[in-house]
């Protein structure tokens, strides 16, 4: 699984994204339809480009200033309060409320 460049898991009723970040070669990470609230473990994936966090409960994204990489980014539907702080400008694509 070291290997594993993309994994799409959406809709699988995932609340703890910690597992995830032994999967440091990930490029694509789709994770809509979840119950996600804390995303701070996913900051160690720095190889992400694109990810897909439509529909969950988050309501913190301070720590995805961290993925360096990332240049599409999927939000709507959590009940974030604060996407200021993210790297304004470097990412191609940013989808929220």
């Amino acid at each position: 699984m070291k290997t594993l460049t993309e994994l799409y898991i959406s809709g699988n009723r995932i609340v703890d994204v910690a597992p995830l970040s032994t999967l440091t070669n990930l490029t694509n990470l789709e994770l809509a339809e979840n119950f996600i609230k804390d995303i701070r473990p996913l900051q160690i994936l720095t190889n992400l480009k694109r990810l897909s966090l439509e529909s969950n409960f988050i309501t913190d994204i301070n720590s995805l200033s961290a993925l360096t990489n990332l240049t599409e980014l999927y939000l709507d539907n959590n009940p974030y309060s604060d996407a200021g702080n993210y790297r304004g400008g470097e990412i191609d694509v940013l989808f929220g409320r």
